[in-house]
């Protein structure tokens, strides 16, 4: 192995178990150095469909101050019909993470406006992609509150650069040549900072005990979610170690319709997962293992910061009957004639629920999930675990630094006067 080589892996060790005693304090001045290296806008970098679709009839730049402008204040849609705070902590945080997966995001809707009570919730849409179809679509919902943001580091964004599409990341064919998917990256990158900015930037809209319910445009919703929901926020009264909530487990012939399980939580119990305030603050003190795990998966890289916790893992309380279900795997044939046998074949709204442990002989079960060592991979460059780490990054959506040449600089020699 040469020197450079070996330099490399020592500086990365060395890195990640910095960001591990002094969490992100680190990547602040780590990526103001790196992302001086961007790819020039000048290259033809017209690799990916995606980027071909949208780079003719989009402005970047005014879709970005467009974007930015809007995230600095949401509006709460709706308020003139439900008000714009919650009524008490039992009223539901419903954020979804679109992608732009405009028909999967219509059966998501049409679910959520079966379910019942959904009048005391308010659903954040997370958006990675600004489509004026999907803003009418979701501006048309009139059952619940309604706020957007959207993700200020996306590859609509970014698409001649990092955090976006690089030249150097694909080949003429439009595949990647070196292990970094931005299009999967992105999944990973933005589900950390929608839990960022929800926590840290709209707390005044969000009840300190509130659950906060993390679904995906892929998702479907059962009638009797937020009647579920109620009851697995009350459970917490009973299993006070209990961190997180979950809505979504593989579906078990003959399971029943009211029992609570709690488990160690992993996947699949990552649909329809529910934490509050509190247990955020304690999933972000430990973001380094979130953000160095080399795995495009988040939830993957959320099982894998959860064994840095008290006893290597966090437990759930979740539905034995799933109340959140996937449709990505699902031909949109058959779609419909699934969901409808689904719901069909079972008993929703219980008037009591029953929550258990599973004990054998030696006393309780725990079929505890075990992130793999080394992850998947997919999310090896430090460019992007240093964007995951930055906390200013993250929770906020216009940064100079990533725009100006030579921001970076100045700064530095600013810092370095002034010591």
């Amino acid at each position: 192995m040469s020197p450079i080589a070996k330099n490399k892996i020592k500086f990365k060790k060395h890195f990640i178990s910095l960001c591990r005693l002094s969490g992100v304090a680190l990547g602040c001045l780590c990526l103001s150095r790196l992302l001086q290296e961007r790819a020039s806008t000048d290259q033809d970098t017209t690799l990916d469909p995606y980027l071909i679709q949208n780079r003719n009839r989009l402005d970047v730049n005014s879709l970005r101050a467009k974007l930015v402008a809007h995230n600095k204040e949401p509006t709460v849609l709706n308020a003139e019909l439900f008000g714009d705070r919650l009524r008490d902590s039992y009223s539901p945080v419903v954020v979804i993470q679109v992608q732009g997966d405009s028909p999967r995001l219509k059966l998501l809707l049409s679910s959520l406006s079966r379910v019942r009570d959904i009048d005391t919730a308010l659903l954040i849409f997370s958006f990675a992609y600004q489509d004026d179809s999907l803003d009418r679509l979701v501006g048309a919902i009139r059952f619940c509150r309604v706020v957007q943001i959207y993700f200020p580091h996306s590859l609509q964004l970014h698409p001649h650069r990092f955090p976006g599409l690089e030249a150097a990341d694909y080949n003429a064919s439009g595949e990647p040549c070196r292990p970094r998917d931005v299009r999967l990256i992105e999944k990973k990158q933005h589900w950390w900072w929608k839990a960022n900015f929800v926590f840290e930037r709209m707390a005044h809209l969000v009840e300190a005990d509130s659950a906060v319910v993390f679904l995906e445009e892929a998702n479907y919703v059962v009638p009797d979610f937020i009647h579920m929901l109620r009851f697995l926020h009350k459970s917490r009264v009973y299993f006070p170690h209990v961190e997180m909530l979950s809505f979504g487990n593989p579906f078990l012939k003959g399971s029943s319709d009211d029992l609570l399980i709690v488990e160690p939580w992993g996947p699949p119990f990552h649909l329809g997962v529910s934490f509050n305030a509190t247990t955020w603050k304690k999933i972000r003190s430990h973001s380094g293992e979130y953000c160095t795990y080399d795995d495009y998966n988040w939830n993957y890289s959320l099982l894998k910061l959860f064994e840095s916790f008290a006893g290597g893992h966090v437990d759930t309380v979740a539905c034995l009957t799933p109340r959140v279900i996937s449709t990505e795997e699902i031909d949109e044939k058959d779609l419909r004639n699934r969901i409808d046998r689904f719901l069909t074949a079972h008993t929703w709204f219980p008037a009591a629920v029953k929550g258990v442990f599973v004990f054998g002989p030696k006393g309780r079960i725990e079929a505890r999930a075990k992130a793999p060592v080394l992850g998947v991979g997919g999310w090896s460059d430090l460019r992007d675990q240093l964007l995951c780490l930055d906390v200013l990054a993250v929770t906020t959506t216009e940064e100079q630094r990533y725009y100006d040449p030579d921001y970076v600089l100045t700064s530095l020699e600013n810092n370095s006067s002034a010591h």
